[in-house]
């Protein structure tokens, strides 16, 4: 057992995404050219509003078992849904 739980935590090691702290400073350059343009032109720069879809804090990467445990749930919640239901 300890060697099955080995190998999944090497998997769930090498499958978790690397942060690149490269492209959060790409950003903020792009965004502070976009706002400088706009007061060279004389618009108004509206803050963009937050992205509803990412995180606020910190990212907590799932285990293999619970990602595969939430997609099953999700599944099954899809037919739940589709299934016409015969108590009417």
């Amino acid at each position: 057992m300890r060697g099955i739980a080995r190998r999944v935590w090497r998997l769930e090691a090498r499958l978790v995404p690397q942060p690149n702290f490269g492209s959060g400073r790409a950003a903020v350059i792009l965004y502070e050219r976009r706002r400088q343009r706009y007061e060279r032109e004389g618009r108004p720069f509206l803050e963009p509003a937050p992205d509803l879809t990412q995180p606020a804090g910190p990212v907590c990467y799932l285990s293999a078992a619970e990602t595969l445990r939430r997609r099953r749930e999700l599944r099954l919640r899809q037919l739940a849904d589709a299934t016409p239901s015969d108590q009417e």
